[in-house]
């Protein structure tokens, strides 16, 4: 019979391999890092919230990052953008109980 502290522990590592997979872009599980692909122009709302990334590259394709895009994604610490970046808005709560205290 499993104790509740055993059981405790198995319900949370559970949920967060499911926030996790959840992800929309899977980040690399070793270095936590997260590169938006090439290409991608959007981010929409809430695309990533939650995610146990520790770190993003944007692509310099990225215009728009949506509303609580990064909600809660409380691991971040290093957000990168691309030199030539065509970024022109941020939305709302984008970054919102995420670590980054500012871009």
């Amino acid at each position: 019979m499993m104790s509740n502290s055993v059981f405790f522990l198995v319900v949370i590592a559970v949920l967060l391999v499911s926030i996790k997979a959840a992800c929309k872009t899977p980040f690399d599980p070793n270095t936590g890092l997260l590169t938006i692909p090439d290409g991608t122009t959007v981010i929409g709302i809430e695309d990533y919230k939650d995610c146990l990334m520790e770190a993003i590259h944007f692509p310099a394709s990225v215009t728009l990052i949506g509303e609580r895009a990064f909600w809660g994604t409380s691991s971040l610490q290093n957000v990168k953008f691309s030199p030539n970046s065509n970024l022109e808005k941020i939305d709302t709560q984008a970054f919102y109980y995420s670590s980054i205290p500012k871009l």
